[in-house]
């Protein structure tokens, strides 16, 4: 099967088993696990309005306070999960993630009878993320950033399923029973939405721990204890009782956040809109001095801006433009970078173009309402930019 095949056959739409009743299904996962298998300090679940479920401080948490704390037993790595399931081949350990992806569709067969079926039932049977709600169909009408992402992540979920299946086929007749692409499918979002490294090498499944939300600003430390045979959170910030408490699952924009783990952020600091080198240059030229400059300094990619401003490459594409070539090397007043009127009327049609065209990419892009969001934020932060670029040079357009 090729990967056009494999889109097509993709078919999978959620399943009808989604779990309703949050509070039972959390319930079940605790006594399962157990208080000896799962410590949390002062917190508790609790349904939020901007964020739904997440983590709540009971009391106040200070700096260095260990949020959570859950047993070797109940974190599924890959070779964990082979000791439940014998099934899944040596030679497979090298590619964890579909260790992880066999054990939930094995597990997932038996139902009740499974030995984490507490866990199976806690988890969701549809995702958010844009590439299951396009089913691996990548439309051509989006964004190229986008494109490519969703081309990667579609590339690794067909590598993953073609190790997977080929797995299966030496399985007997009886466990290959209900392997179908669309159990695949699943498993493969679960593990891509849920699973955290451990230790340095070892991404693994940990039940309770999708509870927290992430925050682009919550700072933590994870480690493994190996005291206590376990695997802990310590926060880094402060909490006050009520508030909720986050984790963070790395440096992500919410295109990738949203590709990757199926929602945004609002407001996300680190969210930026990239304008491509060649866009620039037609507005901005640059001589090959000033080119061979900012290659020197690992600029010469593509521009960026964010909540905050231009970004430093930006802001030194821009300087290199306004100094002689033998000034290079000397200090510039970022307040100096754009003080010559072509240079904003450049900045503002350039700005002004990427808006328009994020505003036909969201129209396109209403069967998929993550993606839209994603470019409705940035085409917000363009129009942040705007605003402080017209108002400081005088220069009107009609996006503003």
């Amino acid at each position: 099967m090729e990967i056009d095949e494999f889109s097509a056959a993709w078919s999978y739409n959620g399943s009808t088993n989604q779990p309703t009743d949050d509070t039972a299904q959390l319930d079940a996962l605790l006594q399962w696990m157990g208080p000896n298998n799962l410590r949390t300090s002062s917190l508790e679940p609790h349904h939020f309005p901007e964020t739904g479920r997440g983590m709540r401080a009971t009391q106040d948490l200070a700096a260095g306070t260990r949020l959570i704390s859950v047993t070797s037993p109940f974190c599924y790595t890959a070779a964990r999960a082979r000791l439940f399931r014998p099934e899944i081949p040596p030679h497979l350990l090298e590619h964890p993630l579909d260790c992880l992806i066999i054990f939930l569709m094995l597990e997932d067969q038996l139902g009740a009878a499974s030995c984490v079926a507490p866990y199976l039932r806690s988890l969701p049977r549809t995702f958010t993320n844009p590439l299951f709600s396009l089913r691996g169909r990548i439309p051509q009408e989006i964004c190229s950033e986008s494109t490519d992402l969703l081309r990667r992540q579609r590339g690794e979920l067909f590598s993953s399923w073609r190790r997977v299946s080929a797995t299966f086929c030496h399985l007997a007749e009886a466990v290959r029973v209900g392997m179908e692409l669309e159990k695949f499918i699943w498993a493969f979002f679960v593990v891509n939405t849920r699973t955290l490294y451990v230790t340095a090498t070892e991404p693994a499944l940990v039940p309770f721990l999708d509870l927290f939300n992430h925050s682009p600003v919550a700072r933590v430390q994870t480690r493994w204890n190996g005291a206590e045979d376990a695997f802990e959170i310590i926060t880094e910030c402060r909490y006050q009782a009520g508030e909720q408490v986050f984790i963070n699952y790395g440096a992500h924009d919410n295109m990738n956040l949203a590709i990757h783990y199926g929602f945004t952020m609002p407001r996300n600091p680190l969210s930026e809109v990239l304008f491509d080198l060649g866009d620039v240059a037609k507005k901005l030229p640059v001589t090959t001095a000033q080119r061979d400059f900012l290659r020197s300094y690992g600029a010469w990619r593509p521009l960026s801006c964010s909540w905050s401003g231009f970004s430093q490459t930006a802001k030194l594409f821009l300087a290199s433009r306004l100094v002689r070539s033998s000034d290079f090397w000397k200090t510039v007043d970022v307040e100096d970078l754009v003080d010559d009127r072509t240079t904003r009327l450049a900045l503002v049609e350039l700005l002004c173009d990427a808006h328009r065209d994020l505003a036909n990419f969201a129209e396109r892009a209403s069967a998929v309402p993550l993606l839209q969001t994603v470019y409705l934020e940035m085409m917000d932060i363009l129009h942040e930019n705007l605003r402080v670029l017209e108002e400081s040079s005088g220069i009107v357009s009609d996006t503003v």
